[in-house]
């Protein structure tokens, strides 16, 4: 619940996938800022050790990501 309840508005997630011992997620945002905001929630949450922002990548209108948690 901590990925959801930590995104902030204008954020959304496409996917949230478990596999062995980590999370992957994936979404979309209008800034980078907001990204990297998020991943910092995250961090800070103490729930998750390591915060990988593996992917941004500019598109139509927004911004796609990538985060892998564990």
């Amino acid at each position: 619940w901590e990925v959801y309840d930590s995104l902030p508005t204008g954020m959304s997630l496409d996917s949230v996938a478990r596999s062995q011992g980590s999370v992957n997620l994936s979404g979309k945002a209008a800034d980078e800022s907001s990204i990297l905001d998020y991943a910092w929630t995250l961090k800070e949450s103490g729930r998750f050790s390591t915060v990988v922002v593996n992917n941004i990548t500019r598109g139509d209108g927004s911004i796609s990501f990538s985060i892998m948690l564990n």
